[in-house]
This record gives C-alpha cells, sequence and structure tokens, in this order.
C-alpha cells in the first residue's frame, strides 16, 4: 500500500479491492444494521472487559501481542488460544506474521519540548518498560526484554506464541512509517463504512482512497514525493 522510496501509495489494485469485496461479503452475510447494532452494544479490541471478544460473545479476533495480557486482566475467568490469522485460499499453505509499534509524538505547539522529549526517553527505559508490560502486557520498544525464555513472559498465556512467531512465520511484514498516517487511518474507516453501506462499490472506493492520500501527501510533503 506503500512505497517508500517514492512516498506514493498503492490502494487502486486488484489485491485491495478483493479485500474490500470480502469485507462487504461478510457484512452482507450477517446484515449491515444487524453489524453496527453488535458493534455499538460491545466495543472492539480486548482491553475492556465489556468489549466483545473478553465478554465471551465474539469467537475470534485478528490481532496482536498485546492481547494476551490485556486478556489476563479484562477477562480473568476465560481460556483462549491463539493461532496463526486466515488467509486467502491461494496463501493456504502460508504463514505470516506483522511487526510494528506505537511511536510517541511530541504534538506541534507545544511550549515544553524538552520536557516531552525527557519522557518519550523514559517511557522507553526499562523501569518504564516493566512497569507497563505489568499493568496491561504491552511490550515496548527494548529488544534486550524479548526473551520469551523470562519467567515474566509466562504470565500472561499465549504471549509466548506471538514471540516466537515472528521466528517461525514464512513471512514477515513490517507495518510502513507514512507521515500522514493518522488521514490514512481515516480514510481506510471512510472506505470500509462506504463499501459495507453500499454508497460505493469496492473499485471506486480504492480509487477514491488512492486519489485522496495522493492528494493529502502532496498537500502535507510534497518535497517527499517524486
Amino acid at each position: 500500500m506503500w512505497d517508500d522510496e517514492t512516498s506514493s501509495f498503492n490502494y487502486d489494485n486488484e489485491l485491495f479491492v478483493s479485500a474490500l469485496k470480502t469485507i462487504k461479503r461478510f457484512t452482507d452475510h450477517v446484515g449491515v444494521q444487524q453489524m453496527e447494532s453488535f458493534r455499538s452494544s460491545f466495543g472492539g479490541w480486548t482491553q475492556s472487559p465489556s468489549s466483545s471478544f473478553p465478554s465471551g460473545v465474539q469467537a475470534m479476533i485478528v490481532t496482536g501481542y498485546y492481547a494476551p495480557g490485556e486478556l489476563f486482566h479484562s477477562a480473568p475467568d476465560k481460556e483462549f488460544g491463539a493461532g496463526w490469522v486466515p488467509v486467502s485460499e491461494d496463501r493456504r499453505d502460508i504463514t505470516f506474521q506483522n511487526v510494528g509499534g506505537h511511536p510517541m509524538y511530541i504534538p506541534s505547539g507545544v511550549t515544553e519540548i524538552d520536557a516531552a522529549f525527557e519522557f518519550i526517553e523514559f517511557c522507553s527505559e526499562e523501569k518504564a518498560q516493566n512497569v507497563i508490560f505489568d499493568a496491561t502486557g504491552w511490550l515496548g520498544g527494548r529488544k534486550a526484554l524479548y526473551d520469551p525464555d523470562l519467567p515474566k513472559y509466562q504470565r500472561y498465556e499465549n504471549l509466548d506464541w506471538f514471540l516466537q512467531s515472528v521466528n517461525e512465520a514464512d513471512e514477515l511484514w513490517a507495518c510502513p512509517v507514512i507521515p500522514i498516517q493518522g488521514f490514512v487511518n481515516q480514510q481506510r474507516s471512510r472506505t470500509y463504512e462506504s463499501v459495507i453501506f453500499g454508497d460505493k462499490d469496492p473499485e471506486q472506493a480504492a480509487a477514491d482512497m488512492q486519489a485522496a492520500c495522493t492528494e493529502e501527501m502532496l498537500k502535507q510533503f510534497p518535497e517527499l514525493v517524486g
């Protein structure tokens, strides 16, 4: 979806259109109003006990390594399993894993830039990351802490599977660093909704997302495009 060398997008293609068609097919099978009603009653992800997966009304979720720690706290009375993400028929025998992270930002307009940077540094230190791990199960950006054999990682069931998966997967994909990531995320949600509710067909939705992201990239970072 993203070309790092030219800072350009690639959403207007058969693979993304196929993904949109799959989303549409599953939504139509359940019913768009029923799906919206379900999601408004039960939030997503795994951190809140009232979300669909921790509360037991959703049988499977495609999520990340942070789920075992969150489920330890949000659903301590339930057992869960972990495994490879489902794939299309043409990739039946291929396992893959996606890696990435959540960066910390210093917003424009802040007055205490040095203090903000120091806070980011503190959050990357071992002491702070151990506090975060113990409270939530989230892993920070310190490679030295990623040892599945350490006793602390046995606290959260299935976390060891996620840690081992990056070494065992047939394919390992990294999340791209996109300068307008927030805008892209917003456009992706709008693209899904336009297809789900029948406002656009998948082909038009993909083309429109390509155009919107390209235009915004040229607007914000014209010096990077080329």
